[in-house]
């Protein structure tokens, strides 16, 4: 069974009174958002590097944002770019199309 610890706490209880990981984790992903909003593109290594978070959860939190779809990592040589995804609107937030009619 896997490690309850940084999830919920010390106590493997949600509440526990450590912040959990998903809220350290939304923090950071807020925080690289208003980066790359403000920055645009750059570079995976300046965003560690100037990032006051640990580097895996900058991954983590980096990783979430490429999973909604608002940002993208491109591979070029030995870096990877990152930027934010701009004219992308976030799947809670697109219109749901009205189904279709049923015939036959």
């Amino acid at each position: 069974m896997a490690d309850q610890t940084a999830v919920h706490g010390t106590t493997g209880m949600p509440g526990a009174s450590r912040s959990s990981l998903m809220t350290s984790l939304g923090l950071v992903e807020g925080d690289l958002l208003t980066y790359l909003e403000r920055h645009g593109a750059t570079t995976l290594r300046r965003l560690i590097r100037e990032s006051d978070w640990p580097a895996p959860m900058i991954m983590m939190g980096l990783g979430a944002l490429i999973r909604q779809g608002l940002a993208r990592a491109l591979q070029h040589d030995l870096e990877v770019i990152v930027e934010p995804q701009p004219d992308r609107v976030p799947p809670s937030e697109q219109p749901v199309e009205p189904p279709g009619v049923w015939g036959g």
